[in-house]
């Protein structure tokens, strides 16, 4: 079982590097506002930073702790209005990214509620099963 989930984890990463590298490529042969610029370099930073989490969670190198904290920082939707000051050229390459940050979004958080509710198993077996029943 954790070598297949190992093996979809390496699929959605490489995928999704691919579909990143693709975005960057359509936004970065336009010229773009420095402020629309901005908004979409650090939605780019983000998603390649989950891409990364997501793996290092998948392979065990990441502790559920740390994987919490750091995504709770991440921000992955397009600024309100963006899409539409972009030249046409540009949004191909920003609806891409965003249906990509959208993706990211939702696995970030089917893996925090897996890590979240691994967790709570664990501590249920350390303390023999007193904290499900109130006792702690």
């Amino acid at each position: 079982m954790r070598d297949r989930d190992g093996a979809a984890a390496a699929v959605i990463f490489s995928g999704g590097m691919e579909t990143l590298a693709s975005a960057q490529a359509r936004l970065s042969s336009t010229q773009l506002d420095p402020s629309a610029a901005d908004a979409l370099r650090r939605l780019v930073l983000d998603a390649s930073s989950a891409l990364l989490m997501l793996d290092m969670l998948g392979d065990g190198d990441m502790a559920p702790e740390a994987f919490g904290r750091e995504t709770a920082r991440l921000h992955l939707a397009l600024p309100a209005g963006l899409v539409e000051r972009l030249p046409a050229a540009a949004r191909i390459g920003a609806l891409e990214l965003a249906t990509l940050c959208g993706a990211l979004a939702a696995r970030l958080q089917a893996a925090a509620a897996l890590t979240t509710a691994s967790a709570s198993r664990n501590a249920k077996s350390r303390d023999g099963g007193t904290t499900a029943r109130g006792f702690n």
